[in-house]
């Protein structure tokens, strides 16, 4: 596991560093600006492929969505910017985001392809400090937010603007929950709560299986694409399950997305999809927002509200049942065809231009060429386990990669601000009787 992990973070640095490479062009003002986004967004188009060999052909991730509801998908894509609302059961969302929108015009029968709009993401501003793929993220562009959307919401605004300017589309992938509640942590319980009574404070039931969405500044997420906008629940499944071709049920596997309330409910990182065997089940619908919704908090709250409440349903009758209760009788899984044949290609080509540009850097032969990679290869699994573990063990012994090394940057902000509030305990001044 780890070292199929550390393996694709190689790729993932093979992948990210041509975006580097082109950063110069970046010098030129506004008209470099926009010329980079172009470049790295016909880069990812195809660059990407590579990305999808070891989740999916080696470790046999597997992505479902009832019959039809992928068309659905596509027509939301077919328009170019979209907005898409997941839930946030895993620390993987983001990559299955991606996954679905590289590979979307490999989906069974899917005629005309549609547009392709590059995938985006709305995440927290700690996602930057995370080795390669955090740094990839601030290169493509992607929108970082710290919680204060007073703050946030200038640099949400440009950032957006800036895109439309340049005619550069994106699928925008954010999760309206915005926090993960792990099982057995007194701080998740302690979350968990807090959504609880908000619900009851609006005469609402608590949720089941998701927490209440953050709709603070959510209107300046809508004004990316108002009229656009895709809502999935996903389901994980583990232990390689399989779909019963009458019923449309999922029969075998675990299934990790269970109630909040559940102990054995687990939430799915990088490290379950490299363990293998993992599926994932999608329900996806699209979300008409009125016009009042996105202009009033109130109202934009109350529909995020409910759009959040009909995927807790769906999420608890997949659980009891094991299909959506949005499935027509004897509707079937559509599983998303994946170009294996393409991907592998794709990376072979790109290690191959690697490894010769690394000979004509380094003066090496070809063989010293493939003893470089296989010596940074090592050396990237030495570091990404050695700090794996540290942090599993500066924590509560849990894997929480939702990008690589990230078990690790979190205990280590988490030992920081333990030391800080050390520091400023001890420096503070007794108060005076």
């Amino acid at each position: 596991m780890i070292f199929t992990t550390s393996c694709w973070i190689v790729i993932v640095l093979q992948y990210f560093l041509p975006m580097v490479l082109l950063l110069p062009v970046r010098i030129f003002g506004v008209r470099g600006r926009i010329w980079y986004r172009h470049l790295v967004g016909h880069y990812d188009r195809w660059a990407g492929y590579q990305l999808a060999v070891l989740p999916l052909t080696c470790c046999g991730l597997r992505i479902y969505l009832p019959q039809g509801q992928h068309r659905e998908f596509l027509k939301l894509k077919s328009k170019g910017n979209a907005l898409m609302l997941s839930t946030h059961c895993s620390r993987i969302d983001w990559l299955i985001g991606y996954v679905i929108g590289i590979l979307d015009d490999d989906f069974v029968d899917a005629a005309p392809p549609p547009r392709h709009a590059r995938v985006g993401y709305v995440a927290e501003a700690t996602t930057a400090l995370m080795p390669v793929l955090g740094q990839k993220m601030l290169c493509f562009g992607d929108i970082f937010v710290t919680r204060a959307f007073h703050k946030d919401a200038p640099n949400i605004q440009r950032n957006i603007a800036t895109y439309h300017s340049s005619r550069v589309e994106r699928l925008l992938f954010l999760a309206p929950e915005g926090y993960i509640a792990d099982p057995g942590c007194a701080e998740g319980a302690a979350y968990i709560a807090n959504c609880d009574a908000f619900m009851e404070s609006h005469g609402q039931a608590p949720m089941t299986h998701l927490l209440t969405p953050r709709y603070k500044g959510m209107q300046h997420f809508l004004a990316h694409s108002p009229d656009n906008v895709g809502a999935c629940a996903m389901a994980f499944v583990s232990g390689s399950p399989q779909v019963d071709a009458g019923s449309g049920t999922v029969v075998g596997g675990v299934n990790a997305t269970l109630a909040l309330s559940d102990a054995r409910r687990t939430v799915p990182d990088l490290h379950a999809i490299f363990r293998g065997g993992l599926s994932v089940f999608i329900s996806f619908h699209t979300l008409p927002f009125a016009a009042d919704a996105r202009a009033t908090p109130d109202a934009l709250r109350e529909a995020l509200l409910a759009d959040q409440q009909a995927k807790d349903a769906e999420l608890r009758h997949f659980e009891a049942h094991r299909r959506y209760p949005t499935m027509a009788s004897g509707e079937a899984w559509d599983e998303m065809g994946v170009p294996h044949a393409r991907c592998a290609l794709v990376l072979a080509l790109h290690t191959l231009a690697s490894l010769l540009a690394i000979c004509a850097l380094s003066g090496a032969s070809l063989a010293g060429g493939v003893a470089h990679i296989a010596l940074f290869v090592g050396l990237v699994i030495l570091a990404h386990g050695t700090s794996h573990l540290v942090g599993m063990l500066l924590t509560d012994g849990t894997s929480r990669e939702s990008l690589v090394g990230e078990t690790a940057v979190k205990a280590a902000l988490g030992v920081a601000k333990a030391v800080l509030d050390s520091v400023r305990c001890a420096t503070k001044s007794p108060k005076r009787a």
